[in-house]
């Protein structure tokens, strides 16, 4: 809730990147859900799993201490 009212102090280093990561998941499956059918294409459902795949990584990996 602090980062949609633009607080600053942050318990968690890392909220920015976890919190861009849920709006992005979001956003994606949004706009998936909103196309028809016919306009879904195999390269389009592979590359929105490359980038969340990517995302997820950048966002809980230094929450796992594996740097």
């Amino acid at each position: 809730m602090s980062l949609l009212k633009g607080k600053k102090e942050l318990i968690n280093p890392y909220s920015y990147s976890i919190f861009l990561f849920f709006a992005y998941v979001g956003l994606s499956r949004g706009a998936l859900l909103l196309l028809p059918l016919r306009l879904h294409k195999n390269w389009m459902i592979y590359l929105d799993i490359a980038i969340l795949s990517i995302f997820f990584l950048y966002a809980f990996i230094p929450l796992l201490g594996i740097n």
